[in-house]
């Protein structure tokens, strides 16, 4: 079975997807869809993405900033777009 349909039918297994299935594309796409200003409201929001691994990578070499920290989006962005 397709694990995207497995994980649609199962949604205790929906975090199991198969590497290089196209998740990241999909995502840059309904971000893309989004940002359409016929689709978006009129409003001045921005969605980011943020790929998992790349907090994993940033969490794991900057323990220290991250202890004690309830937005780790807040401080991923600010590691990473520091003056």
């Amino acid at each position: 079975m397709h694990p995207i349909k497995h994980a649609a039918t199962r949604p205790d297994h929906a975090a199991i997807i198969d590497a290089a299935s196209g998740k990241t594309v999909m995502m840059r796409q309904v971000i893309h869809g989004c940002c359409k200003w016929k689709h978006r409201d009129y409003n001045d929001t921005v969605p980011i993405l943020i790929l998992i691994i790349d907090l994993q990578r940033s969490m794991a070499k900057h323990a220290r900033e991250y202890e004690g920290e309830d937005d780790l989006v807040a401080v991923f962005l600010r590691l990473q777009y520091k003056d």
